[in-house]
């Protein structure tokens, strides 16, 4: 029962704070409330050690392996162990897989860091209590403990620092690239720990040596973190310069508009008095199908200069009239349903971008959709205090996503209309999303109103 013990304390101390460092930077993102994931994660890392401290107990007690081999079989064993362990943090974890792979190789190096210091001490340190062949002996747990408080901290610290601010900007390939350099930096420290166990070739320079492999391997993981995090600054930057932009050409269009009716408002004023003595000199003839005809067609090319009233808010009416006119001549359906609207607690420029980038994105979309799904469908409405507008367009079905975020399909394009949508969202407490179905797209702006 002792032997229990103590393989069992061993066992746990080694899996709990490396387990607990692999959930550690999906706070938030696990598959149930964080307290609910570590009484999981307590119980299976628990149930794990019981079952490695039984077989080990069985195999000793009934010598099922020569006691010159108890040590390896069990280290074997433990590191068969670590196949359910991955299991688990599958399970607990939400996440690309590529991303939990990374973590998980990451805690792993630093689990096998910490033991190969624990086990130097262990061989070339003389120990009174060594009694069997078998792991975890009564001095060695103290100072396997000892390690275990000190190890993960500055691991903790690092992800929490440097990794977690960067980890919803990576994708796909930046966490292969990080999973390739954690396991060559796993290897490396492997192939360098090996000569540590040979009696002929340790000595204190080969041990020091290994010292500063194991900082230079973190170091890395450090500079790597630091060039994301550098990266995702100038993505940033460049995210915002692209939205001030594109806020600049809405609000440019919006006065460029005022300037064209302003002028066209002129224009008619001046000519209007042209048009009086034609009218009149009609009706002096009494030639009344004449005046009539004249009359129709004046006001007809009056219309195709009126902005219609698709609402009560004229930068909302002037963007869907320049859209509406795109898709007529383009051949998209586009159909609008807005009841009459409220005051809108938000800045011209930013309710330009919005709906600019919104019907944009919706437009590119529906221009490559098959015939008979070109269409754009906007509405909009209040509920509460939100101010929802809803754009559903056909498309190709043709999307590329990265880490729940919809890239431009088309050359040359950043793909920043959508990130822009989101942003302004967020700056008045509401929430942008997208989704697709097949050959629909589905976009969604909610911005709360005072």
């Amino acid at each position: 029962m002792i032997i229990f013990i103590r393989l069992f304390l061993g066992c746990f101390i080694q899996l709990f704070p490396f387990s607990l460092l692999c959930i550690y930077p999906f706070q938030g993102r696990c598959r149930y409330p964080d307290h609910r994931c570590l009484r999981f994660l307590i119980l299976g890392i628990f149930v794990l050690s019981c079952i490695f401290s039984g077989i080990c107990v069985m195999m000793h007690s009934f010598h099922l392996v020569s006691p010159e081999r108890e040590y390896l079989t069990s280290n074997v064993l433990f590191m068969l162990l670590l196949i359910p362990c991955l299991f688990l943090y599958i399970h607990l974890t939400f996440g690309i897989p590529e991303m939990k792979l990374f973590v998980f190789l990451f805690a792993v190096t630093a689990a096998f860091v910490m033991t190969s210091l624990c086990n130097l001490v262990f061989v070339h340190i003389p120990d009174p209590h060594k009694s069997d062949h078998l792991p975890y002996s009564y001095g060695f747990l103290p100072i396997f403990l000892a390690s275990s408080l000190l190890c993960p901290p500055p691991l903790i610290l690092l992800l929490k620092k440097k990794f977690i601010p960067t980890s919803s900007f990576l994708g796909k390939r930046e966490y292969r690239q990080l999973c390739f350099l954690a396991l060559i930096l796993f290897v490396i420290l492997l192939v360098g720990f090996v000569p540590l166990f040979d009696n002929d070739r340790y000595s204190i320079c080969m041990l020091c040596l290994y010292l500063g492999l194991i900082l230079c391997a973190f170091l890395i993981y450090y500079i790597f973190f630091q060039i994301f995090a550098l990266e995702m600054k100038r993505f940033e930057s460049d995210r915002l310069l692209e939205l001030s932009r594109q806020q600049m050409e809405a609000q440019n269009e919006y006065y460029k508009n005022i300037i064209e009716k302003t002028e066209e408002n002129r224009r008619l004023r001046h000519d209007f008095r042209q048009h009086l003595i034609v009218i009149q000199g009609f009706a002096a003839e009494q030639n009344y199908n004449k005046l009539t005809e004249y009359l129709a067609d004046h006001l007809k090319h009056l219309d195709t200069l009126a902005i219609p009233q698709y609402s009560n808010h004229m930068i909302i009416n002037i963007l869907l009239h320049h859209y509406h006119r795109i898709c007529r001549e383009e051949s998209i359906e586009f159909v609008t349903a807005i009841p009459a609207l409220p005051e809108l607690s938000i800045s011209d420029t930013d309710l330009s971008a919005l709906l600019g980038n919104l019907l944009e994105n919706a437009l590119n979309g529906a221009r490559h959709a098959i015939s008979g799904h070109k269409y754009i469908h906007v509405h909009m409405r209040v509920q509460g205090n939100q101010f929802i507008i809803t754009v559903d367009n056909g498309f190709d079905g043709v999307v590329e996503e990265a880490q729940d975020t919809y890239l431009s399909t088309k050359k040359d394009h950043t793909g920043y209309g959508l990130l822009s949508v989101r942003q302004i969202c967020k700056k008045y407490d509401g929430t942008g999303t997208f989704s697709h179905e097949g050959t629909v797209f589905h976009a969604s702006a909610v911005i709360t109103i005072s």
